[in-house]
């Protein structure tokens, strides 16, 4: 079972080095525009293989915590998010994955209670 650090390198390595995306504001709230829909796409290509629900949701995370980051500045150097906000944006994930399944596959829920075990 790959460790966070594994799983961490294999995904940041497929997003682009720096994240230049339309932001658009109302009031409080945000948007980044391409975000999500780059994020699917990097994910979309893990369903179906070993380490794909965490791969999938290690993209999400990291685009959560880009997401985050947007509110401060543009572009976005992906490299230099923080790892720990990532990796606690992935572990809270998994964790309520174990709590609310919803159509995770058994394969896939225990890949999550591998990975938290271990």
């Amino acid at each position: 079972m790959p460790d966070f650090d594994h799983l961490f390198e294999a995904a940041i390595a497929e997003w682009p080095e720096r994240l230049d995306l339309k932001v658009i504001e109302s009031g409080p709230v945000y948007f980044v525009e391409g975000l999500a829909r780059l994020q699917e796409k990097l994910a979309a290509q893990w369903i179906g293989k070993p380490s794909g629900v965490l791969m999938r949701n290690m993209h999400w995370a990291i685009s959560a915590v880009a997401n985050r980051a947007f509110e401060k500045r543009e572009p976005v150097i992906v490299r230099d998010l923080s790892k720990d906000a990532i990796r606690a944006k992935f572990e809270a994930d998994l964790t309520s994955i174990l709590y609310r399944p919803l159509n995770w596959k058994p394969a896939e829920i225990d890949a999550i209670k591998q990975y938290l075990a271990a």
